[in-house]
């Protein structure tokens, strides 16, 4: 019996806690605006997006940006026909050009962004092969341009064993 009494006054006198979870995200960037009768919070980069309306009141999740500035874009030469084979490759790609009058710059290129191999197709010339034999295995892109950097097209290839 006494153990009984015992075990009623532990249980009557612990203070039962737990923890209150609340919602709460890591991000880059956001901010919170809060006024008398609302309080906003966004972020910028959610991964779930969702509008809601009502009427005249709407209610956007996720990417919230009033506006886009456009910084540059990169208007790449759709009529210089060439093509690179085999794509994925374990040692060679070929690159065949329809018609070259021109020199073409070939940059072969990381994906951290830097240039691995640099080259020169000569004008006249319609196929070049690149040795990719010594990379190690993954992506990379091939970039070829005019020598005044204006670049024709890019391609992004495999390197396999």
């Amino acid at each position: 019996m006494k153990y009984f009494i015992f075990l009623i006054l532990l249980f009557y006198n612990t203070n039962l806690q737990s923890q209150q979870l609340t919602p709460e995200i890591i991000t880059t960037s956001g901010d919170t605006y809060q006024t008398n009768n609302y309080q906003l919070d966004f972020t910028i980069g959610e991964t779930v997006i969702d509008t809601y309306s009502d009427n005249d009141k709407f209610l956007t999740q996720g990417f919230h940006q009033t506006s886009v500035l456009l910084v540059s874009l990169i208007d790449l030469n759709t009529n210089f026909d060439v093509s690179i084979f085999p794509n994925p490759t374990q040692k060679n790609i070929t690159i065949q050009c329809k018609e070259n009058q021109e020199n073409i710059i070939v940059e072969l290129i990381s994906v951290d962004g830097k240039i691995l191999q640099k080259g020169k197709i000569p004008q006249g010339t319609l196929q070049h092969i690149l040795d990719l034999s010594l990379l190690a295995n993954g992506n990379y892109f091939i970039h070829l341009k005019k020598e005044n950097n204006i670049s024709l097209k890019i391609f992004k290839i495999q390197k396999t064993n």
